[in-house]
């Protein structure tokens, strides 16, 4: 009862912060940048690889969004470092991201953005510059009048920029009929090099879309892309070709497709002397209630997704796992999981 009063939130709030200024406290932004220079931040990025991993099967373009701490949003801003790095992260993994501080907060008084000095979230006014920010950068895709159909051909990088290719296919949509291929291609103005085709048709209902993206050359086939949509623009399958550039035929295939509400991954490795390597994934996004209550999520059929914070508290409450051949045998298998989906880094920081 005392620790939700009102006097007793300003007096620990007063304390904290004086504690802080004699050194007998680490600061908040301290402690958020810390954060991001221990593991902290590999378990953050394994939550949004899940994250991206699961909007890239279903071709959802995922956007990441940065608000700013309410705290000295002036040149001293504490945490532009931390900014930085989640806007690194997306820049490696192609995914659209918006830093709120640099697109509307910077300069700006904390004290007129926020609830109250004990509730730093965002009041009326905070949360309007977030939305003029947002309007402003995805205006843009409000010119396409076929984005349910067209977007699954491009990037959001793509659509964002106006990309040419996007607007023609956009305002040729409608005269898209069945055996009728429509080509567009992109030269990026050098000539006789084109760097990507696109060939848009229909046949028996369904909407195809197959990107060829060239080499520096223009002649040599990087990867091609084919979507099948049905008529109401509902994704059939998906098929990715990576071509070896040194003897221009297909290294290995990704064919995805889906199956009620699971989607089945198909990848296929073309190797030396014929011979093929074929990996299959059948992957089914949902969360299954516990007994003892919680969630267990999953990822795939029968394959849980283990939580990164727990398997670092495993590995705290068992530091020697010598003494138990068989707990230290399921904790290492557990880590293993982390590789399957290109996560391993989470597992070596752990075990280093």
């Amino acid at each position: 009862m005392l620790k939700q009063s009102h006097l007793y939130k300003f007096v620990n709030l007063k304390i904290n912060r004086l504690l802080e200024k004699i050194g007998n406290k680490p600061k908040f932004t301290d402690c958020i940048k810390a954060s991001y220079s221990s593991i902290e931040w590999d378990m953050l990025k394994v939550y949004l690889d899940a994250i991206n991993m699961a909007c890239v099967i279903r071709n959802v373009k995922l956007v990441i969004g940065v608000i700013p701490l309410m705290y000295q949003l002036d040149d001293n801003y504490p945490i532009l470092e931390v900014h930085s790095k989640l806007m690194g992260y997306c820049k490696e993994r192609g995914i659209e991201c918006i830093d709120f501080y640099e697109d509307g907060f910077k300069g700006l008084d904390e004290k007129n953005l926020i609830i109250s000095e004990n509730d730093r979230h965002l009041n009326e006014d905070g949360a309007e510059i977030v939305a003029r920010a947002l309007h402003k950068r995805f205006e843009p895709l409000s010119l396409y009048k076929h984005l349910p159909f067209i977007h699954r051909a491009f990037t959001l990088q793509e659509l964002l920029m106006k990309d040419e290719t996007a607007k023609e296919l956009d305002q040729s949509f409608n005269q898209i009929k069945e055996e009728a291929v429509f080509i567009f291609e992109d030269s990026l103005g050098l000539a006789d090099k084109t760097q990507s085709e696109l060939k848009v048709w229909r046949e028996s209902g369904n909407l195809y879309f197959l990107k060829t993206v060239f080499d520096f050359s223009g002649k040599k086939k990087a990867f091609t892309s084919r979507y099948v949509l049905d008529k109401t623009g509902e994704f059939i399958n998906h098929t990715l070709n990576t071509f070896d550039p040194k003897l221009a035929r297909i290294s290995d295939t990704d064919f995805l497709e889906s199956n009620g509400n699971r989607f089945v991954s198909t990848r296929t490795f073309n190797q030396f002397g014929g011979k093929k390597r074929v990996q299959k994934n059948n992957y089914k996004f949902n969360g299954i209630k516990l007994p003892e209550g919680g969630w267990s999520l999953r990822i795939e059929e029968g394959i849980t997704f283990h939580d990164p914070k727990i398997v670092v508290s495993l590995a705290l409450s068992n530091q020697s796992y010598s003494k138990n051949k068989k707990q230290e045998v399921l904790f290492f298998n557990l880590l293993i999981s982390y590789y399957r989906y290109n996560w391993g880094y989470f597992a070596d920081t752990l075990i280093e």
